[in-house]
């Protein structure tokens, strides 16, 4: 059987041809708060309070985070954990969540949820057409499990799909959307962002079955086949169709962050919705170069081309934006910090803007496609094992904040937790005293 997004309860109209916490926001227009709202990242063992975890250690860490400002705490939920069979959610699973969402509400705190979509479940791989196949016919399934590349293909897949929508909806019921501030997007790419796979083990993931299927296919109705037939990289290509090729293409990725965007709303929850974008992908002028250099048959795109991480058009291809943020997981990663400023907002497909976007830090160029396109903004730090460790305890946290009330964030999440209550006092040195500034940095 052929499931389309109907016949699972997605009401969606196709687009022909294509043409990823508390906030004061009017549905559908995005508006700066006077600050963001704070949350933390991380893995809500850490986090216990005396009446759900009697006679634990470090029980009073809810109370402190909500002292140092912070109100939202994220809830993972790794799908491998959660469905551990087709259609079967893990009752053990259920218990613990509901516990972890009981904890939070009782220390006036609410949840940030993230399913773990790249923590998928082995079962996955029985599903038909379950793998991206790449230009050079590599299949992601077939990829070494530790691979950033080996993940279920969400994006042209629609009975994989299903089980994505199966788990919201068992989430909705089991936990309350009322319980979450806000929601994390992604398809599973890199480590739980908006990404096809890893372009280090192939190039160009949309050779597999249902992507170039002409007649009736598993692939979503609400994606177009690819143009171009059977036109791999190394073939020559018109820069016309190269640019049809490739606005296809990032397209569907965007397809798969507003599937379960439409999805969540229909399970009641209310957002944001966060699209996690991670660092600053393929800016217009790299995208630009890599296409006019596959129009002439170079074999092998840009990586980031090729992962389809081109934000802006991400975010052009985005048809439902109410309620939903573009989220920069590297806010801060540069020291000093490059904030947003007045007259920052421009629009990216004009070649024009092209070298200033060129000099922009990853927040800040995802702040001007946000305002450009009409998104709400947010973002999180990068977390310890992706910073240099002297910064990440030292001034990163009032360069992000600073960063995120410079840019209009509607809300900021501090990555990741657990490192808050090392010997570094990093929560009651760092992090508090610059949530209270609400953003003035150093």
């Amino acid at each position: 059987m052929i499931h389309t997004p109907a016949a699972v309860g997605i009401l969606r109209p196709r687009i022909p041809g294509f043409i990823l916490l508390l906030t004061v926001i009017a549905i559908g227009i995005p508006r700066a708060p006077a600050r963001p709202v704070f949350g933390v990242l991380g893995d809500t063992r850490w986090v216990n309070d005396p009446q759900g975890c009697p006679g634990c250690p470090n029980t009073d860490r809810p109370q402190r985070l909500h002292e140092a400002g912070i109100r939202n705490v994220e809830i993972r939920v790794p799908w491998s954990e959660y469905e551990i069979a087709p259609s079967v959610y893990s009752p053990e699973k259920i218990k613990f969540l509901k516990d972890r969402v009981a904890m939070l509400e009782r220390n006036g705190l609410k949840g940030v949820l993230n399913i773990e979509w790249h923590r998928y479940p082995g079962w996955i791989w029985q599903i038909p057409d379950s793998s991206y196949v790449g230009a050079a016919g590599i299949r992601s399934g077939d990829l070494e499990r530790r691979s950033r590349g080996r993940r279920p293909n969400i994006v042209f897949n629609q009975n994989v799909r299903d089980h994505l929508i199966g788990v919201i909806r068992s989430l909705a019921k089991e936990l309350g959307p009322q319980n979450f501030f806000s929601v994390r997007v992604s398809n599973g790419g890199i480590q739980g962002e908006l990404a096809f796979p890893d372009a280090r083990e192939d190039a160009l993931w949309a050779y597999d079955a249902n992507a170039g299927a002409e007649g009736e296919s598993a692939r979503p109705a609400t994606i177009p086949r690819r143009p171009l037939g059977d036109w791999r990289p190394g073939q020559p290509a018109t820069a016309e169709q190269m640019e049809q090729w490739y606005e296809w293409y990032v397209g569907a990725l965007a397809d798969a962050a507003e599937f379960q965007i439409i999805a969540f709303k229909q399970a009641g929850f209310n957002g944001p919705f966060q699209i996690m974008m991670p660092g600053k992908g393929a800016g217009p002028s790299t995208v630009a170069k890599s296409l006019s250099a596959l129009s002439a048959g170079e074999p092998k795109p840009n990586e980031l081309v090729s992962m389809g991480v081109a934000w802006h058009m991400v975010a052009r291809a985005i048809h439902d934006k109410a309620q939903v943020s573009l989220h920069c997981s590297s806010v801060a990663e540069e020291n000093p910090v490059d904030l947003t400023k007045p007259g920052d907002a421009r629009d990216p497909m004009d070649k024009a803007n092209w070298p200033f976007i060129d000099g922009l830090g990853a927040s800040r160029w995802i702040a001007v496609i946000a305002d450009h396109y009409g998104f709400l903004k947010s973002g999180e730090n990068p977390g310890k094992g992706d910073a240099n460790g002297d910064y990440y305890y030292g001034d990163m946290a009032a360069n992000a904040i600073a960063q995120a009330a410079a840019a209009g964030f509607v809300s900021f999440d501090w990555a990741h937790h657990e490192n808050l209550w090392s010997r570094h006092r990093l929560l009651d040195d760092k992090l508090a005293p610059a949530i209270k500034r609400g953003g003035a940095g150093n």
